[in-house]
């Protein structure tokens, strides 16, 4: 281990087992594994938004799940579609506010006030957090523990409760 890089811990919380892993065996994300030399400055801009990632010195991989040029999430429900755009927080619940159209979700009854929160981080990516509600927000079939947040990504499946049930989409495409 004396090779100077250090482990990083994944979002989901998998730590790497080498420093030459380049996925998170939890939830497959790219992992970020390079160091800066001590003799190279850090730019004034470090954090561009962008879908690269950097892997080795002058080599550089696109990154799948954060395109270039993200514009948010797209949640489909049966009653309608709910934006929440890069850099916002939406609150999903029958109380109308935090979310910008929550009319969608009044008429299920089986939902928390305040059931979970969506955000999407400046560089596009998407996550959920169940706010310790009632009946469950499940992803994929999987529940939620309340409080912790988990990465969403197009293509997702949740469900709020017991029928409600919610796609994740990228903004701009169906």
């Amino acid at each position: 281990m004396g090779s100077g890089k250090r482990l990083r811990t994944c979002p989901c919380g998998v730590r790497p087992t080498t420093p030459a892993q380049l996925v998170c065996r939890g939830c497959l994300t790219p992992l970020r594994l390079t160091v800066r030399p001590a003799t190279q400055p850090v730019p004034a801009r470090a954090k561009k938004k962008t879908a690269a990632v950097p892997v080795a010195a002058g080599v550089t991989v696109r990154d799948p799940v954060r395109p270039a040029s993200s514009a948010g999430l797209k949640l489909q429900f049966s009653t309608g579609s709910i934006v929440v755009p890069v850099g916002k927080t939406v609150i999903l619940g029958r109380e109308r506010q935090g979310c910008p159209d929550g009319e969608i979700l009044e008429r299920f009854h089986n939902l928390s006030r305040r059931h979970a929160t969506v955000f999407v981080d400046p560089d596009g990516t998407g996550w959920i957090r169940d706010e310790d509600s009632t009946n469950g927000t499940f992803l994929d079939g999987r529940r939620l523990s309340p409080g912790s947040r988990v990465r969403l990504k197009p293509g997702d499946s949740l469900r709020l409760a017991a029928d409600v049930h919610v796609r994740v989409l990228r903004c701009g495409r169906r």
